[in-house]
């Protein structure tokens, strides 16, 4: 089935999701037992005995959430003696986006717990109706808490989704082969791909390239899995931590020891610093290509034309975790396909015994 990708359709969808995901955050609970914790710091200004809880306002609850999100933060101690500390945090997604400043305080005045009604804590927070009550609650612990309050899942969303395009195109600079030459192109020119069960979508990939071009000669990256919370059992709250396993298929021209390190230096950069990567496998099997030219491959061809009555479709490289570098790089043997069937495989023996020598 192909699909098409109207970007503007796209920007829709996910604002739509950002604001979906904020209303369930408020919904289900998770942002009023988050306010709850902060209400419950006596964060009062005017009592000079209160400093302390100040502090321990912005190291304990606002630093953290601001950590979570990747900010860099620092606390500075006020020149008044008898003043707060200070926070500031910092994150730049991108010298050349517009900045986005966010204000707000913790402190709360004078409680007057004699204007509550008996039983009722001024920092305790109490839902009644569609309203919430407690100190700080309007100004200004909801404020800063709606502002700053992250979604590991939405953050990881955000870090997978700057890995490629809405279509799949890779973003990656280094994770972009730079060895799909003409010979490579002219040789899976020709090649059928998809059909049947196996059609692909035409829509999906690098665009410019063919659909051979694709699936021979370029990377492709995939999430497999990803999880936050407990899917089938779900609670109102925001799970702390997300996992996701994903998968980089890749060619000849990408190193497989640079493709985590890669990976580190672009997250870093999109401001992504605390998703952490790490391998799934200790062992990663190189990628390997013969040249279409090899004199061995025109050898192969020209025998099995001769064996089947055709034309081979010969591929330059194939997919799939295998050993295949070791052939072309030490046996010196271009690897072929598993498949062959005996006829070919039985005269192409034939071929290279009465020959006597390796083909030029």
């Amino acid at each position: 089935m192909n699909r098409s990708f109207d970007p503007l359709t796209q920007r829709r969808d996910e604002r739509a999701a950002v604001i979906a995901r904020a209303e369930d955050y408020y919904d289900q609970g998770s942002f009023f037992a988050n306010l709850s914790r902060l209400v419950a710091v006596r964060s009062e200004s005017h009592d000079p005995q209160r400093v302390p809880e100040l502090g321990a306002y912005l190291r304990h609850e606002i630093a953290p959430m601001l950590m979570e999100m990747g900010f860099e933060t620092r606390i500075f101690d006020n020149p008044l003696p008898s003043g707060a500390p200070i926070l500031v945090s910092t994150r730049i997604e991108g010298s050349e986006l517009p900045i986005a400043l966010v204000y707000g305080h913790g402190d709360v005045c004078d409680p007057q717990k004699g204007a509550w009604r008996s039983g009722v804590s001024p920092f305790t927070a109490m839902a009644q109706g569609d309203r919430i009550y407690g100190r700080g609650t309007a100004d200004n612990k909801a404020q800063h808490l709606i502002n700053l309050r992250a979604d590991p899942a939405v953050a990881l969303v955000h870090a997978l989704a700057s890995i490629t395009e809405a279509r799949g195109q890779i973003l990656i600079p280094e994770w972009r082969p730079g060895t799909l030459k003409p010979d490579i192109r002219a040789a899976v020119a020709e090649l059928p791909v998809g059909g049947g069960w196996t059609d692909i979508d035409h829509d999906w990939g690098e665009e410019g390239l063919t659909p051979a071009e694709r699936a021979f000669g370029w990377n492709s990256f995939s999430i497999l899995a990803m999880q936050s919370g407990v899917p089938d059992a779900p609670v109102n709250a925001i799970s702390g931590k997300v996992r996701a396993t994903c998968q980089l298929r890749f060619v000849v021209g990408t190193d497989p020891a640079d493709i985590l390190p890669d990976l580190r230096r672009h997250l870093d950069r999109s401001g992504f610093e605390r998703v952490q990567i790490a391998a799934t496998k200790a062992h990663v099997f190189p990628a390997a290509r013969s040249s279409p030219h090899h004199a061995w491959v025109r050898f192969v061809a020209r025998s099995s034309t001769e064996n089947s009555g055709q034309p081979p479709q010969v591929l330059p490289n194939l997919a799939g975790s295998l050993p295949k570098d070791v052939f072309p790089a030490t046996v010196w043997i271009p690897h072929s396909y598993g498949g062959c069937a005996l006829r070919n495989i039985a005269g192409l023996f034939w071929d290279i015994s009465s020959r006597g020598g390796v083909p030029a």
